[in-house]
């Protein structure tokens, strides 16, 4: 069963999410398989398109390029599955714990951090796991405007906290589709409604028009509101993503997604 990703009685709207992977040059042997046979299940089976920049030498790091369409009439996140996919040929999950880099745009790492850290802070109280985001040392091909993220912990907890990050990262993709959509002629937002958007609990402000009606995204029923504005609830974001690993079927992986959210 896949996840409940958000559904609108509005005009769809879309976004580009691009996610950055780093991974050793001695694992990205493993991620693109014998004559690419687990790249290509990877693509096939996250529907993201997923680059690989190979490094000249198994001593310099490779980034891997996840673009998916996110939109908000989805069923699934491309981007997560494509991650979680990723990650479980990247590290080597005999380990106690594993350690996983992502780059992120300046520009955008807001999201991820928060007012006073309060959003990193969150994800590392939920997923248990050790997030640190720097300007530290980064792959020679990175941007110099990139931030890395770093994830460590035992494998269900940096996966957890793979899939609060990627999240993140996806609402604030579709946060500014809608805000377009929904723009007057001036810039500005408009409001159409005064009744809450939300079909939680939670009394959230009415950002999007036509008094329209978003089923919670079921991705971790464990959190709180944590930001008013924006446009999807924090209380259930990440229902339905498995810290579990990914099943190798031989060629590959396949998906990784369940019905039970984390915790239960």
């Amino acid at each position: 069963m896949v996840p409940a990703i958000p559904t609108y009685n509005t005009p769809k709207c879309s976004g580009e999410l691009l996610v950055r992977v780093v991974c050793p040059g001695d694992r990205i042997g493993l991620v693109i398989g014998k004559g690419g046979m687990t790249i290509k299940n990877i693509r096939k089976e996250s529907g993201a398109s997923v680059d690989v920049d190979d490094a000249k030498n198994d001593k310099e790091e490779s980034i891997i390029t996840i673009s998916s369409t996110e939109a908000t009439d989805d069923v699934k996140s491309a981007a997560v599955e494509a991650v979680l996919l990723l990650q479980a040929k990247i590290n080597d999950e005999t380990e106690d714990r594993i350690h996983l880099r992502l780059l992120v745009p300046g520009n955008v790492i807001g999201c991820l951090i928060g007012k006073g850290g309060s959003i990193i802070n969150d994800m590392r109280n939920k997923s248990k796991a050790i997030i640190h985001i720097s300007k530290g040392t980064k792959p020679r091909k990175a941007s110099s405007s990139d931030e890395l993220v770093e994830v460590f912990g035992e494998v269900d907890k940096l996966r957890d906290a793979l899939v609060q990050i990627v999240l993140r990262l996806r609402e604030e993709v579709l946060k500014d589709s809608v805000g377009r959509q929904n723009s007057g002629k001036d810039g500005k937002l408009t409001v159409a409604t005064t009744e809450p958007v939300y079909s939680s609990s939670f009394p959230m402000p009415a950002l999007l028009p036509y008094s329209q009606q978003i089923t919670p995204l079921r991705h971790d029923q464990r959190g709180e509101a944590e930001r008013g504005s924006n446009v999807f609830p924090r209380s259930n974001l990440y229902h339905g993503y498995s810290p579990r690993q990914a099943v190798d079927d031989g060629f590959g992986v396949r998906s990784s997604y369940t019905s039970k959210p984390y915790g239960r």
